[in-house]
C-alpha cells in the first residue's frame, strides 16, 4: 500500500514517469513470491485475504455496537471500554486523513487514505478478527497512523497550525491508549502466579 500511495499520487499530478518508476519497487516482491512459489511450494491466498473485507463501516459500527453493548451491560468493561475509545480514535483518525486528501494528494496523505479504507472495510469476527482485540489495531490497522505519522512529520511545514495540532494530539492520543493497554496486559500477566516470575 505504501508503494501504491507513490504510484497514485504521482499518477494524480500527472507525473506518470514517476508513477512508473515508483512500480518497479514492486518488483522485488514479486520476485521473491516467484521464488518462493517456485522452489519451496508457498504461494499466497489472495482469496482469504479478500474475505477479510466487508461491506464499508459494517464490521467498524459492529463491534462499536457490541463494545457498548458490553460497556453498558458492565461485562468485562475494561476491555469495552478500551475498544469503544479505540474505535473512536479510529475514526478520528480517519476523519483526519480524509480532510487532508481533500486538500493536498501526497504519498502520505494518500496512504492514509488506504489505510482509513482498509480500516473501513475490514470484516468483524472471522477471519479477519480486526476488531476484536485491541492489539489488532496495530496488527492489521496500523497503515492510518503511519500515513498520518508520515504527515506529521514529512509535511510539518505544509500543515497549518490547526493541523499540526490535531494530528499531534490524535497520535498523543493513540500512544495512550496503546501505554494504557499494555499496562493492563502487564498488571493482568502479574495476577497470574508464575507468569512474570
Amino acid at each position: 500500500m505504501a508503494i501504491l500511495s507513490f504510484v497514485i499520487s504521482a499518477a494524480l499530478t500527472r507525473r506518470f514517469a514517476r508513477a512508473a518508476a515508483y512500480a518497479t519497487a514492486i518488483v522485488p516482491l514479486a520476485l521473491w513470491q516467484v521464488y518462493l512459489a517456485s522452489h519451496l511450494g508457498l504461494r499466497t491466498e489472495g482469496g482469504s485475504l479478500l474475505a477479510n473485507l466487508t461491506v464499508p463501516c459494517t464490521g467498524l459500527l459492529g463491534e462499536f455496537g457490541a463494545a457498548v453493548a458490553y460497556l453498558l451491560a458492565g461485562v468485562n468493561a475494561a476491555k469495552a471500554s478500551g475498544l469503544v475509545m479505540a474505535l473512536l480514535w479510529t475514526l478520528a483518525g480517519a476523519v483526519l486523513s480524509l480532510r487532508l486528501v481533500i486538500g493536498k494528494r501526497t504519498p502520505g496523505r494518500v496512504l492514509a487514505l488506504g489505510g482509513t479504507l482498509l480500516a473501513l472495510m475490514l470484516a468483524r469476527g472471522a477471519p479477519a478478527f480486526a476488531y476484536d482485540e485491541i492489539f489488532n489495531f496495530g496488527r492489521q490497522l496500523f497503515i492510518l497512523p503511519i500515513g498520518l505519522i508520515v504527515v506529521l512529520f514529512i509535511e510539518y511545514r505544509e500543515l497549518s497550525p490547526r493541523g499540526r495540532a490535531a494530528l499531534a494530539f490524535w497520535l498523543v492520543v493513540g500512544t495512550a491508549l496503546g501505554a494504557a493497554w499494555w499496562t493492563q496486559k502487564i498488571w493482568v500477566l502479574s495476577q497470574v502466579p508464575g507468569v512474570l516470575g
